[in-house]
């Protein structure tokens, strides 16, 4: 773990791997790492840094995990998109800023964030060190070598710096309906 210096921001772009991370998450929500291939999946779809998701929204991915647990269901970003949908929220100025879940029907309490007002101040930067965050958060190519042969370089599994690309999509893109589920899909969403 590593500590921004006071003039950074949870925005900023950071280098050697550092993820800003929001101390909410995992202070007042309990996460912890690694990421399940579950929670990366979401990261990658979405084409988010974990930390361009309102902290308010962590509480569906893990509820929705929990879920899916008791009931032998594997989780899957279709059939959580046929529950949650994307919205956008802005700053003062009207700019995009943050990227959260809501529900389709009310299947689970809505968690605030006791801090709401402090959460964006109170960050810290993250770099995966040990084996396992290191395949959590990074995945090793191939690439061919300008000498002949092979290099192997590691890149990360989703963004690591706020990447504005998520944007460029309407919210409805991430939605998936009830059609487009698979039939296990269906079975476990029914």
């Amino acid at each position: 773990m590593n500590f921004p210096s006071t003039s950074d921001q949870i925005c900023s772009k950071y280098v050697a791997n550092y993820i800003p991370t929001s101390e909410a998450v995992f202070k007042e929500m309990g996460f912890r790492l690694p990421f399940s291939p579950f929670q990366v999946g979401l990261f990658q779809w979405l084409e988010l840094c974990p930390s361009q998701l309102h902290p308010n929204s962590y509480p569906f991915i893990k509820a929705f995990k929990l879920v899916c647990q008791y009931l032998h269901v594997s989780p899957s970003k279709d059939l959580f998109f046929s529950i949650f949908f994307v919205r956008w929220e802005t700053n003062i100025k009207g700019g995009l800023k943050w990227v959260s879940f809501r529900q389709n029907e009310r299947l689970f309490d809505a968690f605030e964030l006791g801090t709401a007002d402090g959460f964006k101040e109170w960050f810290f930067l993250m770099r995966p060190r040990t084996k396992i965050a290191l395949s959590n958060m990074l995945k090793t190519i191939e690439k061919p070598h300008a000498r002949g042969g092979v290099a192997f370089t590691r890149i990360p599994c989703f963004n690591f710096f706020w990447y504005m690309d998520h944007f460029e999509y309407k919210p409805k893109l991430y939605k998936c309906k009830y059609t487009r589920l698979s039939s296990r899909e269906k079975l476990d969403h029914d």
